[in-house]
């Protein structure tokens, strides 16, 4: 997969994690950006199965997932590292704040969810 090739260059070529997944959006090398939100969310919405309360999207990207998950009974929190990735989701209409600063200092309000979505992308060597 030549999308995957260019994801692998990118984490490679030196620098922490975060400034992967901000090239990796500078670049639009997103394969994980589908457009709307993750089909599993969506069905998971739609069948309605999903708890009430608090909802942590760790690396929401662009929001969708933080959108589709979002309620009246369902408080969500999307955390994203890369900034081109928040300007991005202003653009289309989503407000992001700034949750966790680069010291990570912040996080002691993040606790407590009912509901935590994560994926986990692996790359093979």
């Amino acid at each position: 997969n030549p999308t995957v090739g260019r994801l692998r260059e990118i984490f490679r070529g030196g620098g922490d994690a975060a400034d992967g997944w901000e090239k990796s959006w500078e670049t639009g090398v997103t394969p994980w950006d589908l457009g709307k939100p993750t089909p599993i969310i969506e069905h998971l919405v739609k069948s309605g199965t999903l708890p009430k309360g608090r909802a942590l999207v760790p690396g929401c990207g662009m929001g969708y997932d933080v959108v589709a998950l979002a309620s009246p009974e369902r408080f969500v929190v999307g955390l994203e590292i890369s900034n081109i990735a928040a300007e991005k989701a202003k653009q289309i209409g989503l407000l992001f704040w700034l949750l966790i600063s680069s010291s990570g200092d912040q996080v002691n309000h993040l606790t407590s969810f009912s509901i935590i979505r994560s994926f986990v992308h692996l790359i093979r060597a």
